[in-house]
């Protein structure tokens, strides 16, 4: 069980700032989702949203974008703050833009353990082509039949299955347990939206999802522990 600060400890900090993702590591967190997509002039930008000011970041050079959210880290500082730490980055690209930079993105994460995640399956699938070695989740934003989304996430070369379903159902994981067996069986690994509700961490938990997203990293670790602790530390 790999437990994935959602855009670092965003629960008390400011999202995808270095603070944030340092603090995540310091808290206990195994990665940290570092959400990304590419200026006009060519650098990778840090940070959820495609719009500031109403304007694509894409149609942003660097300097402009850093003068409106000055605090975004550059990519060499999540890298230089993962090693340091000896954590992961669940890298989520946001913009399929970021194609033309993303083999040089890629050797520079050599080293670190990796996953890169999107809802755009054939990016996704380029990933891997560009990457073979790279671990890549393949978001799903729609609840359908656990064998469609087994023939999706093999088509476009995921390792990971990741619904994002914390707007699809009050209790997503009820939905997630009933096609658990079906993706383990068929050889993918699970990932969970972003969980902050204690209850439903532990239920992940228990059906053995192997990376759950998390807001709130500090609660995350100590149901992690706890459970550890009750089970002798088997299967946790």
């Amino acid at each position: 069980m790999r437990i994935v600060a959602h855009r670092g400890y965003s629960h008390f900090y400011p999202d995808n700032t270095l603070l944030a993702y340092e603090r995540a590591f310091q808290e206990g967190a195994d990665f940290i989702e570092v959400d990304i997509m590419i200026t006009s002039d060519g650098f990778p930008f840090i940070q959820h949203n495609l719009l500031m000011e109403g304007k694509a970041v894409r149609e942003m050079e660097l300097e402009e974008a850093l003068y409106i959210n000055w605090d975004a880290p550059s990519m060499q500082e999540v890298m230089d703050l993962a090693r340091a730490y000896r954590g992961g980055i669940y890298l989520d690209v946001k913009d399929r833009a970021i194609l033309s930079i993303m083999e040089p993105i890629l050797k520079s994460l050599e080293g670190l353990e990796v996953v890169v995640s999107s809802f755009d399956g054939p990016f996704v699938r380029e990933v891997k082509r560009i990457g073979r070695k790279v671990r890549t989740a393949l978001l799903i934003g729609s609840v359908y039949d656990a064998g469609f989304i087994v023939d999706i996430a093999r088509h476009y070369g995921a390792d990971i299955i990741h619904p994002a379903w914390e707007s699809r159902h009050p209790y997503p994981h009820h939905l997630l347990s009933e096609m658990l067996p079906v993706f383990r069986r068929e050889g993918f690994e699970v990932s969970s939206w972003h969980e902050e509700r204690e209850e439903v961490i532990r239920a992940l938990m228990n059906m053995g999802i192997d990376y759950i997203s998390t807001n709130d990293v500090p609660l995350a670790v100590k149901i992690r522990n706890q459970m550890k602790s009750e089970v002798g530390g088997n299967g946790i």
